[in-house]
């Protein structure tokens, strides 16, 4: 785990965790609504933030879209950034989303994973509830 860190240090890479929604079910897991986006620098810090996909999705150029499978045309003609996991095979969807965010002006990710609301809530299970105190909330599993 240290030397994967500490490339990413050296790499100034960037990691993106894709918050899928399960309840809005998808090839991969789940809706991509939002995504946690961590920034490693070489003086051994870093920065995370979550982010809306869609304020990404607002900036693929049409051009780099790729024509919906016929079973997804009632939705949509293109598939952009949001329904870019539609193929079940992760890799396959990973590279289209990571595709797309270069599209849209993005830094490329060294590391692309993602997670479901089922993991969620099994990390929960595990660390017990977590207060979110700035809106008077718990999140629980």
């Amino acid at each position: 785990f240290e030397t994967t860190l500490q490339t990413l240090y050296q790499n100034e890479s960037r990691v993106i965790i894709l918050l899928q929604n399960s309840n809005e079910p998808r090839s991969t897991g789940g809706f991509l609504g939002s995504f946690l986006q961590l920034d490693f620098a070489s003086d051994q810090t870093f920065s995370w933030q979550f982010r809306d996909i869609y304020s990404i999705d607002r900036n693929v150029p049409r051009s780099a879209q790729i024509f919906a499978p016929d079973w997804f045309e009632g939705l949509s003609t293109k598939i952009s950034l949001r329904d870019a996991n539609f193929s079940p095979d992760f890799p396959t969807s990973a590279a289209e989303i990571i595709r797309l965010m270069e599209a849209a002006g993005e830094k490329t990710p060294e590391i692309l994973g993602a997670i479901d609301l089922n993991i969620v809530s099994e990390i929960l299970r595990l660390t017990g509830p977590i207060p979110l105190e700035q809106w008077d909330l718990e999140l629980n599993e």
